[in-house]
């Protein structure tokens, strides 16, 4: 997984999806930085987070990126660049 931190400008971090846990009324998805510095990540999603997150997947292309993925397996392209900071607040 690739990841940017927008303070951190172009940087790249690389990790990975440790575990989903249910804790009370939250989904704790912890996650491990493992380059250029190894940290642990945690998030908490609430159930509205993920009703958003699941119908992304429904109304995008995600859900046909993850289709196509089981019968077209190959190793992944780094993506050219991330979403801009002006992006990431209108939720698009």
């Amino acid at each position: 997984m690739k990841i940017r931190s927008l303070r951190l400008g172009k940087k790249e971090l690389n990790g990975q999806l440790k575990s989903l846990k249910i804790q009370g009324d939250h989904v704790i998805m912890s996650m491990s930085i493992s380059d250029p510095a190894t940290w642990q990540v945690r998030a908490s999603l609430t159930h509205k987070d993920l009703m958003r997150l699941l119908w992304w997947f429904i109304k995008s292309r995600v859900l046909l990126f993850l289709v196509t993925g089981f019968v077209h397996r190959k190793t992944p392209r780094p993506p050219h660049e991330f979403e801009t900071m002006s992006d990431l607040k209108s939720g698009s």
